[in-house]
This record gives C-alpha cells, sequence and structure tokens, in this order.
C-alpha cells in the first residue's frame, strides 16, 4: 500500500490507522463480510487460479477506488464507514474485479 497508494497510506498513518488491520479483516475474511456473494465468487475463482497475488491486487484496487472517500475522513469515520457499509460499499465490485 505504502508503494501503490501513497496518499493513502500517509493519511492512515496521520489518522493513526493501521492499514494491517484493515486488510488482515478483508483478507482473513476473504472480502465475505464487505461483497456481495454474486462478486465474492469472482474473487473466489481468481484466488483459486492465481493465489494470493490475486487477493494482495485485490486489496489494492479496491483501497484505491475508496481512496477519494478516506481521504476526506477522520479515524472515527473510517472506522464508521468499513463498519457500516460493509456490503453497501459504493464502489462498482465489477470494476474492481476486471482490473
Amino acid at each position: 500500500m505504502k508503494i501503490y497508494l501513497k496518499d493513502l497510506y500517509f493519511h492512515f498513518k496521520k489518522q493513526q490507522i493501521n492499514p494491517d488491520l484493515i486488510l488482515s479483516k478483508w483478507i482473513l475474511t476473504l472480502f465475505c463480510n464487505y461483497i456481495p456473494f454474486n462478486d465474492l465468487a469472482k474473487i473466489f475463482d481468481n484466488f483459486i487460479l492465481n493465489g494470493w497475488s490475486a487477493v494482495i491486487k485485490f486489496c489494492l484496487v479496491f483501497l484505491d477506488q475508496l481512496q477519494k472517500h478516506f481521504l476526506k475522513m477522520d479515524l472515527n469515520l473510517i472506522s464508521k464507514f468499513m463498519r457500516d457499509n460493509s456490503k453497501q460499499l459504493h464502489t462498482n465490485f465489477n470494476l474492481v474485479l476486471d482490473q
């Protein structure tokens, strides 16, 4: 994240958010709590075909899609957003999955 999403990385650092906490929650659940089932199947397929690198790539692209929102938020809003918008994230998952 520090290499590919520098602005977001440093914003999280400023807000005292450890990106590993967000990413590990996504990775450990393989996005089950965050993505509609139909889109989740595409991630599982990609994971089976390409391994963990596919999951890491998805995390980076997903964060890139959310970056403009996160950069406007403080720690409390980011935490609330991650907690309350789990399946209703305003991101085009198909766009993310196709990248």
